[in-house]
């Protein structure tokens, strides 16, 4: 299912609450930078689309997909790629990364299923009028955001009753993702807990909590023997590099 005119006219920046100096830290101002740096990491992004095309045919086999920070547009072409039935719109603060985003889109002949708008999570208001969605996904987001409960407001204003929210974010319990986000300038850690009362306020309940992503970006092809170990002890709370929370709304 394509999108229809008005869909098209909403492609319109969404209004920005206050602007940020800092969104992606070294890499503002170098989408095809950071696109490159994503590249090189290799099987972590690998894995990343993996669980997510499952995911998201599990939950979402035919819908309309909202990504939160949808970057250099990397996660949505891979993804709609891979799941022809779906539709994405992807929000991205960053002009740069918006245009980066929708040549990459139209170099793989997704211009017609995929879309990226300039905006921010606590700010879709222009989306309002849009077919609510019928999932979410947020990746290496939400430790970025200041107002997680005025975000979490906005997200469910413009998905339907009984959608998914797939976030993945730094874990960190893991001592690697915790040292990298702490040492990182205009990095910080993620602390679950706090987002999970901001949007259960905001109207999500929590599905599912687990971790992810034993084999950390400093081994970006690593062996099957590896990737099998992976997948058994990626969910040791202090081994998986990342943490996928899962919320629907209610």
């Amino acid at each position: 299912m394509l999108f229809n005119d008005d869909e098209r006219h909403n492609e319109q920046a969404l209004p920005l609450k206050t602007p940020m100096a800092t969104r992606n830290a070294d890499w503002d101002r170098d989408p095809a930078g950071y696109d490159d740096l994503r590249d090189r990491q290799g099987w972590i992004n690998r894995r990343r689309t993996l669980f997510l095309c499952d995911w998201l045919e599990r939950n979402a086999p035919a819908g309309h997909i909202l990504e939160l920070g949808s970057g250099t547009g990397r996660l949505a072409v891979d993804i709609a790629a891979n799941l022809p039935r779906l539709r994405w719109t992807g929000v991205d603060p960053l002009p740069a990364y918006i245009t980066f985003a929708r040549d990459k889109a139209a170099a793989h002949g997704l211009q017609d299923r995929v879309r990226f708008i300039e905006g921010q999570a606590e700010n879709l208001a222009a989306l309002a009028e849009a077919p609510a969605f019928d999932a979410v996904i947020s990746n290496d987001v939400l430790h970025h955001i200041d107002d997680l409960e005025q975000a979490a407001r906005a997200v469910a204003a413009v998905t339907r009753p009984g959608a998914f929210w797939c976030a993945i974010e730094p874990n960190a319990q893991n001592p690697y993702a915790f040292f990298n986000q702490w040492r990182r300038a205009n990095e910080r850690n993620f602390w679950p807990n706090a987002f999970l009362c901001a949007a259960q306020t905001a109207g999500w309940a929590l599905q599912e909590r687990r971790t992810i992503f034993l084999i950390p970006p400093l081994i970006p092809h690593p062996g099957p023997i590896l990737k099998t170990l992976e997948r058994y002890l990626e969910g040791v709370p202090f081994l998986g590099g990342g943490i996928v929370l899962v919320l629907r709304r209610v």
